[in-house]
């Protein structure tokens, strides 16, 4: 891997690592658009991307992680509960070895592309605009509640 590969693998990592997106998933797909080679040293980099990332988030959330221990059963409990589906999906990943065909460029993009289209549509069925999209029906609610708050 060069410099410059790597480079660009951490900031895909960065930037997408906080947006309610897959940074694994950019990341694997940037490795395979970047033709960076399945070795030792890109899976020990891509390990070393996501101790950065934990060791970032402890720094910024150490007070919240602190009160989840407060009250441990209630939300922690329930934060390992939530872990159990991504433990089963591990499982069945390496019992089927299906690695090497969920990690396919191919497999990725259409992922990537269908969990874009089901935002879009969650979006649009929860009534959401997407940011940029229908300005005009915003500006409309704004009146009617300064129009509202002005009448009480």
């Amino acid at each position: 891997m060069e410099i410059w590969q790597a480079v660009i693998l951490g900031f895909v990592q960065g930037l997408t690592e906080f947006l309610p997106v897959s940074s694994s998933g950019h990341v694997e797909f940037f490795r395979s658009v970047l033709d960076i080679k399945d070795s030792g040293i890109a899976l020990f980099f891509t390990i070393i991307l996501h101790l950065g990332t934990l060791v970032a988030v402890i720094a910024v959330f150490w007070r919240d992680i602190l009160a989840l221990f407060k009250k441990p059963f209630k939300t922690l409990g329930l934060l390992i509960l939530a872990t159990i589906p991504a433990g089963v999906t591990g499982v069945v990943v390496v019992i089927f070895d299906l690695d090497d065909y969920l990690l396919n460029r191919s497999v990725l993009g259409i992922v990537l592309a269908v969990f874009f289209l089901a935002g879009k549509r969650k979006q649009k069925d929860m009534g959401q605009a997407p940011p940029g999209e229908d300005a005009a029906a915003l500006r409309r609610e704004i009146e009617k509640d300064k129009q509202y708050i002005a009448n009480v």
